[in-house]
């Protein structure tokens, strides 16, 4: 699978896009290196920092310190690809200013000779490459009496399960301490079979190593590894793997990075080789003519608007006017619904029989509406239009718009609202991120002399919760500050970041 991946990304390096899919500004070839600001390939091997988070640090910090003050053998072990060389390299870059740091892959030392030489080498011992296992072994052992503790020599081994049993026999009973003490720390770093392997071993007077496991690569770090790869190469915008981009590599890489890393260059070649679509070349004239038609249909819908108003406004209150003996016998009481002047009615419709009793009491009451069982017609003085009005039509009632709501404006907490003021292009340190806002409230509280600050975002469609500390102008400058920090932030793997990718995550939430 990680062949297949880095066969993909080899293959969209050398991609080409047809012309016709291309605007005249765009190139054949899409530099996807330019396009997102990076002064290199954020993803290729061997490149880029060591990605202190997700409790990475801490164990680092671990293994450091039993190095230097436990004379027992340290083992580190986990699946391939989770980055436990990379971790190896970190202890190593940490360790570097020691006396003697020896460094190898398993592969390299394929018999307990090989590794005794080299590591005799490494030291300066005058050694042929064709002594025996008992001399090297003798050697060493005279080299670590007349030094008398004075000078210290660190082995890490990569890839140890893949040491033959002599081979690993021969380098425990090397490092195995005596009544005085050892100036040999080992440190094993392979995958499970190494932890069977030491634990079927039995050496006399050997103490049983320390045994170590990596953390798992998670959804969730995977996000913030994306993040770091990306800032450790330049770019401080956006970035331009969504939540769904983020899900895919995770799910495809099985928790390898190499594969992670493979995949995330793929997603980054395919953003940048999607063609720009070319601009519409529409002529001047057919603009114009466009332009014209949108201003006449602009003017008549104010037009409409207007005489929709008015004419809601100004419609007059019909008067029924009937005689009674088209509609009932003489002697009948006929009664008539009073009309209010405020109220739209029903124009030009036939006196209702549902008519509200005060209506109706008003209109007996009044000698000028009945006589003689006629009703009179109306008063001379009403419109015309109000006399002759048709029958069966509708009033049309007053049109009420109501007012424009602004849509409801985001609440920020005011840790949020610092982080949305400070300067996008700029970085800050990832310190923490995790799912429960009480543990994140107690490690705030427990660090309170520190500036931290946290907002909250969604992973997985529920809460996460991140504490960053910090304003820097650079990525190197924030990762300068990692090292004034105290000593328990150190621990916890701080990042770089940039503030837009923080500022997308605050709003987006």
């Amino acid at each position: 699978m990680a062949d297949s991946a880095d066969s993909m990304a080899a293959n969209f390096r050398n991609l080409r896009v047809a012309p016709e899919d291309l605007s005249p500004q765009s190139e054949p070839l899409l530099d996807y290196i330019q396009q997102f600001g990076l002064i290199r390939p954020p993803f290729d091997k061997g490149l880029g920092g060591f990605f202190s988070a997700h409790g990475r640090q801490s164990l680092v910090a671990q293994l450091i310190h039993l190095l230097h003050f436990s004379d027992n053998v340290s083992a580190l072990v986990g699946p391939q690809g989770v980055g436990k060389s990379t971790l190896l390299q970190e202890i190593y870059t940490q360790l570097s200013s020691e006396d003697y740091v020896f460094l190898r892959a398993g592969v390299e030392l394929s018999s307990p000779s090989q590794l005794l030489f080299s590591l005799a080498k490494t030291i300066g011992l005058a050694v042929d490459e064709q002594d025996s296992v008992q001399r090297l072994r003798a050697r060493l052992r005279e080299w670590s009496e007349f030094s008398g503790g004075s000078l210290q020599v660190y082995i890490l081994l990569d890839d140890a399960d893949v040491l033959h049993q002599q081979t690993l026999e021969a380098l425990l009973d090397l490092v195995n301490p005596d009544e005085s003490g050892t100036c040999w720390h080992l440190l094993l770093v392979g995958s499970a079979d190494l932890a069977d392997k030491l634990q079927t071993m039995q050496l006399a007077d050997v103490e049983p190593p320390q045994i170590f496991t990596m953390p798992d690569v998670s959804q969730e770090f995977v996000a913030d590894y994306l993040a770091f790869r990306l800032a450790d190469a330049g770019f401080d915008g956006v970035s331009p793997f969504s939540e769904m981009d983020e899900e895919s590599i995770w799910l495809t890489s099985s928790g390898d990075l190499n594969r992670v890393n493979a995949m995330a260059e793929v997603h980054l070649l395919e953003k940048a080789a999607a063609p720009v679509p070319a601009a519409m070349n529409i002529p001047w004239l057919h603009l114009s003519a466009l332009a014209g038609l949108f201003l006449v249909l602009a003017i008549a819908w104010w037009g409409f608007e207007d005489d929709t108003t008015a004419s809601t406004v100004s419609t007059p209150v019909a008067l029924v006017v009937a005689n009674v003996n088209d509609v009932a016998p003489t002697g009948a009481q006929i009664t008539t619904p009073a009309i209010e002047p405020t109220v739209p009615t029903l124009a030009g419709s036939a006196p209702s029989s549902m008519a509200d009793d005060s209506a109706s009491e008003a209109a007996m009451d009044d000698p000028l509406m009945v006589s003689g069982g006629h009703v009179k017609s109306a008063p001379s003085e009403l419109p015309a239009q109000v006399q002759s009005a048709p029958e069966n039509t509708l009033a049309e009632p007053a049109i009420v718009q109501a007012p424009k709501t602004q849509p409801p404006q985001p609440i920020f907490a005011g840790d949020e609202q610092l982080l949305l003021a400070l300067p996008a292009e700029h970085f800050t340190l990832q310190v923490l991120a995790a799912e429960s806002k009480a543990g994140v409230e107690r490690f705030i509280e427990a660090n309170a002399s520190q500036p931290l600050l946290w907002y909250t975002t969604k992973r997985g469609g529920k809460p996460w919760y991140v504490v960053v500390l910090g304003n820097y102008e650079s990525s190197d400058a924030a990762r300068r500050a990692t090292q004034r920090l105290p000593k328990n932030l150190q621990k916890a793997g701080p990042w770089p970041r940039t503030l837009a990718s923080v500022q997308q995550q605050i709003n987006e939430n």
